[in-house]
């Protein structure tokens, strides 16, 4: 399985190939990274980690999203567990169990850092902004992902860090968090998706 998006960036990036086997519903525990259907769209799957397992369902949050998802997995539904993970050559195990909680703790711990310096932020960057002191937008590098042959999706990094995201409906490049005080979507206009 090949991983996209930003839910899970500390832990996966975009372009990880990911091997997961099928756990049954009662076996999966908190602190394990799980590949799950969208209750609301089942050709939609989410790989994200364990946080709670209540009599409702399981409950599950990105490593690298502020709030756990608004729904809960429902006993019996079909979950794998992510044991795998391989970047290029490199192949590493995917933590687990007591040691998934705490590198989820850890990465919550970097979630909050992020939003306390956004908010740091915001007043300084209205009042003099450092787009001047970004690396200039053709030094970012530009990831697509194409689902059968087609582009589904494509990103704008710096380091590992995601810069903007393409927004297709709009036509024009998103930039996200503090990214936001470097680059506008006037600036990287010029950047075919």
């Amino acid at each position: 399985m090949h991983y996209t998006g930003a839910s899970m960036l500390g832990v996966f990036a975009p372009g990880d190939d990911l091997a997961a086997e099928p756990v049954e519903y009662a076996a999966a525990a908190v602190g394990d990274v799980i590949v799950f259907a969208d209750p609301g769209n089942p050709k939609k799957l989410f790989v994200h980690r364990i946080i709670a397992v209540t009599p409702a369902g399981l409950r599950t949050q990105g490593d690298n999203n502020a709030l756990p998802d608004v729904f809960i997995l429902p006993p019996g539904t079909r979950v794998l567990r992510v044991v795998l993970r391989q970047r290029g050559s490199v192949e590493s195990a995917v933590t687990r169990g007591a040691a998934g909680r705490r590198e989820f703790r850890h990465n919550q711990r970097r979630v909050r850092f992020r939003i306390f310096c956004r908010r740091a932020l915001r007043l300084p960057a209205k009042l003099a902004p450092l787009r001047r002191f970004a690396p200039p937008p053709f030094k970012l590098e530009k990831k697509q992902f194409r689902r059968d042959g087609e582009l589904f999706k494509s990103l704008l990094y710096r380091g590992n860090s995601v810069v903007a995201c393409y927004d297709f409906a709009a036509a024009r490049w998103v930039v996200r968090g503090g990214w936001k005080l470097f680059y506008s979507a006037r600036s990287l206009a010029a950047i075919r998706p």
